[in-house]
Parts: structure tokens; C-alpha cells; sequence
């Protein structure tokens, strides 16, 4: 049975190169295991592409970069997620997790959800 933690909304506006917006979660309780996805759900490429390099388009990105996990007790470091990107994730024992919406020439906006099982 799966119960939402919560659901949260993030948005970049670039009118540049890759600019980058991570969100971390406030951390769980010990014992939380938490199925995560991040979604991208809005993509405005309104910005006009003034850039030298002629490869440069418009793009973004919605993934989930990182978690932490509990280990006796104790919060580790932060694990990055192997595959890059990752839109969901299964994690066992849940501290935090971090997420990461990139856009370059871009305005966009990602629905993140978080599901205890």
C-alpha cells in the first residue's frame, strides 16, 4: 500500500546556459521507505538563443540527483543515483532526497511526488 508524503512543484527559468535548481526534502524518520519520481511537466522555450556556439539549444532536464539513507542509526553522506538521469527511485530506509531541474533557453516547471510503501 502505497500512502503520498507529499507533492511539490519546481520551476527554472533560464534564459541562458544550464542553470540548475536542486530540492532536498526535510528528513524522514528512520524506517521510511519512499518510492519518488520527478516529472516534467511544463516546457516554454520563449527565450531567444544568443549564444556564439550555434550547437546551443534549448533544453531542460528533470531528474532526481541524490539520497540519503539511514545506517545504524545514522545518516550517510550522499549517495548520487546511478542512473543518470532517474526519474523514479525506490530508496529503503530514506533520510532525504535531493532533486534536480535543469534548463538552459528554457522556462520550465517539474512535478516531484513521494510515496511511503
Amino acid at each position: 500500500m502505497l500512502d503520498i508524503i507529499g507533492s511539490y512543484w519546481i520551476q527554472v527559468s533560464a534564459p541562458g546556459r544550464l542553470f540548475p535548481i536542486d530540492f532536498t526534502i526535510d528528513p524522514l524518520p528512520q524506517g521510511t521507505n519512499v518510492y519518488a519520481t520527478i516529472s516534467l511537466s511544463a516546457f516554454n522555450t520563449g527565450f531567444p538563443i544568443n549564444d556564439p556556439d550555434p550547437t546551443q539549444k534549448s533544453a531542460a532536464i528533470a531528474k532526481i540527483l541524490s539520497h540519503t539513507i539511514y545506517v545504524e542509526g545514522k545518516e550517510t553522506g550522499r549517495i548520487p543515483v546511478q542512473d543518470n538521469p532517474a526519474n523514479g527511485l525506490f530508496i529503503y530506509n530514506c533520510a532525504r532526497i535531493t532533486f534536480q531541474l535543469s534548463g538552459q533557453y528554457i522556462s520550465a516547471k517539474a512535478l516531484i511526488n513521494i510515496f511511503r510503501f
